[in-house]
């Protein structure tokens, strides 16, 4: 599965984790998931995480159609894990510009997303 979601409803987070080759199709249906979902609250912060080797197959226009779909609120944080500054992260800046990038940022691991995340820090993006 390329793409999968985990809800933490005490943490308020959703954690999403991209594998393989992701399309729009899959990105479309996990937004679709997660509204059906009845764990989840569009307020809550999101963990985005990129496995090695994941390729994102999604031009412009895509991420445009995408942002129309996407479950979360204007509000809700969104922390990108990207392994690398290559490929994944020139995607993580292109989603950066369909939201409101005080709400996004992109790091290099896990704990520093998470941290971000919980303290709600802008200083630590």
């Amino acid at each position: 599965m390329p793409a999968q979601y985990v809800i933490d409803v005490n943490g308020r987070i959703v954690r999403t984790t991209f594998q393989g080759v992701v399309t729009y199709q899959q990105v479309a249906d996990l937004a679709a998931a997660l509204a059906r979902d009845e764990g989840f609250d569009p307020e809550f912060s999101e963990l985005l995480m990129f496995e090695p080797g994941t390729d994102v197959q999604l031009q412009f226009s895509d991420f445009q159609h995408l942002s129309r779909l996407d479950p979360f609120s204007k509000s809700a944080l969104r922390a990108l894990v990207v392994p690398s500054r290559g490929v994944l992260y020139g995607v993580a800046r292109m989603y950066q510009t369909f939201r409101d990038s005080s709400n996004v940022c992109i790091f290099e691991s896990t704990e520093a997303a998470l941290f971000w995340l919980s303290t709600r820090d802008r200083r630590a993006c």
